[in-house]
């Protein structure tokens, strides 16, 4: 019993421990995925290096998935607006574990002004 009790608290405190951010999700070209939000950049995938999680890195494309909200700035490559939940780490400003994605329309993050300066858009 005492090892449930633990248990149900470890869970508890961890899914606490989530972040919930929103902002510019970007995957410019395959395998580079990021999501821009009012506190900067956080890396999802860098071609050759760091990745998250298969499940995760799944997640994150669930974000981009309508093509309505979806802008094109390459062949495949674009961005959209999303909310991630997701465990963060700060040190190096990548993001280690998604829970939860949610395409957003691209009104909500062209109305946010924290991040309208960070629009991935190539020719600015």
């Amino acid at each position: 019993m005492k090892y449930l009790i633990a248990l149900s608290i470890f869970v508890s405190s961890y899914a606490y421990s989530a972040d919930t951010r929103c902002g510019w999700l970007e995957n410019p070209t395959p395998a580079n995925v990021w999501l821009s939000d009012k506190d900067g950049s956080w890396t999802i995938s860098i071609q050759g290096g760091y990745s998250v999680d298969d499940e995760s890195m799944a997640l994150a494309f669930l974000g981009m998935e309508n093509k309505d909200n979806f802008v094109r700035t390459n062949r495949n490559g674009g961005f959209s607006c999303a909310c991630l939940v997701v465990d963060v780490k700060a040190d190096d400003g990548s993001i280690s574990k998604i829970y939860k994605a949610e395409q957003l329309l691209l009104k909500q993050c062209l109305e946010d002004i924290a991040i309208t300066p960070v629009i991935p858009l190539p020719f600015k």
